[in-house]
């Protein structure tokens, strides 16, 4: 009986043991509490400042027509050179113009010398150039035409209100003719611009034909009135 007393007293001291001599390592990581918890050892960014860090930065160009602000950042150098070589870079849809003693890049079509560069052919012969001075050819032709028709003209009773026009059909298609070409070959020049260079040309040139177009209509309404 006392061996068997004394058998049971040491195994219940080798439990003891065992048990404290168990370390916190063997036990599972997925127990542990520290591996509960989430990890959150640094505040989260605010949803501004991600933003701002994923939005890149871009040079904002301001259109030539509105005047600068406060906030709006200086124009780089590049967009106003002193000089033009050719191998400036501007941005898509814009032109040199010239500014004071330098060039400045505006947008195409934003002044009066901000049209789109182009050949001298094409300034000429284009779909607005053709039809503008195309139909200034003709009321002249018209106008030459109704004025010799009239009685009075022919009978040499009656002339051209303006002397320097010539005061018979011939005279007329001598000077009004070339004076009518060298217009339009000098609002082609005036409105090409320069492509190499990608310098603008003129936006208004469409003033001068229309001023020959009125005047050759206020002709012809002139001599139908008073064709006799």
């Amino acid at each position: 009986m006392t061996i068997q007393v004394l058998g049971l007293f040491c195994l219940l001291c080798s439990t003891t043991v065992l048990a404290q001599a168990q370390t916190p390592s063997s036990a599972s990581s997925d127990t542990h509490p520290a591996n509960a918890l989430p990890v959150a050892t640094e505040p989260s960014m605010a949803p501004d400042a991600a933003q701002e860090q994923e939005t890149p930065t871009a040079l904002h160009r301001r259109p030539a027509s509105s005047e600068p602000t406060e906030n709006s950042p200086p124009d780089p150098a590049s967009l106003h050179p002193k000089w033009l070589t050719g191998h400036e870079s501007i941005p898509a849809g814009m032109v040199w113009v010239p500014a004071g003693d330098v060039w400045s890049a505006r947008e195409a079509g934003s002044c009066f010398w901000c049209s789109k560069p182009m050949t001298f052919r094409q300034s000429m012969l284009d779909k607005k150039g053709l039809g503008m001075w195309g139909t200034a050819l003709a009321l002249t032709v018209a106008d030459i035409e109704v004025l010799a028709s009239r009685q009075c003209y022919k009978a040499g009773t009656c002339r051209e209100g303006n002397p320097l026009l010539g005061q018979t059909r011939t005279q007329q298609y001598a000077v009004r003719l070339p004076l009518l070409a060298g217009a339009w070959v000098g609002t082609a020049w005036l409105r090409k611009g320069d492509r190499r260079l990608h310098v603008g040309g003129m936006k208004y040139w469409w003033l001068l034909p229309v001023a020959y177009q009125a005047t050759a209509t206020a002709g012809v309404i002139s001599n139908l009135v008073h064709v006799h």
